[in-house]
This record gives C-alpha cells, sequence and structure tokens, in this order.
C-alpha cells in the first residue's frame, strides 16, 4: 500500500490492485508500482483530472450579493457581503460567476509584472523552479475560461509573457 495525495486528500493505493482514480473512478494510465511508489502517480492523470483538482483551489471573489452563508453539502461558505471580497474554491466562484453573483479577483501570482519577475529569477538560476501555486496552469486556464472580462477591471494586462 502506498499513501498518495490526490487534490488535497491523502488516500491509500493498493499498487497491487488495477490503476483507479479515488476520485472519479477513472483508469489511470499504467506507470508501474515503483514509480507510483516514488510519487509517479500525479504524471499519471489526465489534463481533466488535474483540472478538476485544481477547481478546489481557492480563489478571492466580490461577490455582487449578501447573505450569511452558503451550506453546502461539502462545506459552508460565506458570509458573503456585498462589494467585500470573500475566499472560495474555485468551482463555486464559477457557479457564482456563470450567474452574476460575483466578479472573480485574478490572484496576484497572475499579474503581469509577477510572471515577469518568476521568468527572469529562472532565466538567472536555470536549475532552479520558482515558486508558484499548486495546479498553476490549470488555475490560470480555468481563470482565462471562466472570468477573463473580470482581469481588465483589475487592471491586468492579458498577453504573453
Amino acid at each position: 500500500l502506498a499513501l498518495v495525495h490526490l487534490c488535497s486528500t491523502q488516500v491509500l493505493l493498493d499498487v497491487s490492485a488495477p490503476a483507479t482514480s479515488p476520485f472519479l473512478s477513472l483508469p489511470l494510465k499504467k506507470t508501474g508500482q515503483k514509480k507510483m511508489r516514488e510519487g509517479g502517480v500525479a504524471s499519471s492523470l489526465t489534463n481533466e483530472e488535474l483540472q478538476y483538482c485544481a477547481e478546489n483551489e481557492t480563489i478571492t471573489i466580490i461577490p455582487n450579493f449578501s447573505t450569511a452563508s452558503l451550506h453546502l453539502v461539502n462545506g459552508e461558505y460565506g458570509p458573503f457581503r456585498a462589494q467585500n471580497e470573500a475566499t472560495v474554491p474555485f468551482w463555486l466562484a464559477s457557479l457564482l460567476r456563470k450567474r452574476n453573483l460575483c466578479r472573480v479577483k485574478p490572484p496576484e501570482w497572475m499579474k503581469s509584472e509577477a510572471l515577469i519577475a518568476v521568468l527572469a529569477e529562472e532565466k538567472r538560476s536555470p536549475n532552479e523552479w520558482q515558486e508558484l501555486p499548486h495546479h498553476y496552469i490549470e488555475v490560470a486556464k480555468l481563470m482565462f475560461t471562466a472570468a477573463e472580462e473580470d482581469f481588465a477591471e483589475f487592471d491586468m494586462d492579458v498577453h504573453e509573457v
């Protein structure tokens, strides 16, 4: 048995059993027992599974409504006050954004100045990775898909760095 960390949840994985995704019940690519034990499971996840994990990352929203809290199956979120920032998982922010109940505030690391600084530091030290949030690629893709129009409101340039 191996302890694996997927989507901020620890699960036990029997490496002798057929490999399946514990959260989607989808088959994973075969990577071999040795690679799985060494942490290679994350590299065998599909793009869809990585995106699913990224949807649990928290982001900041600015709600257009006020309510004490939202009681959902997987937790309680809020309180929400109109025009005051709140932190919620991306999946909830996306649902609220589709209903025009909030604006999504892009994270600081997505600002062009921050990305240019990361790029410059990686060029200076090519053997070192710079600190970026877990699932940053998936979060950025989700942000551009769900709330690209919110970027202009926060004085953010959307261009290639």
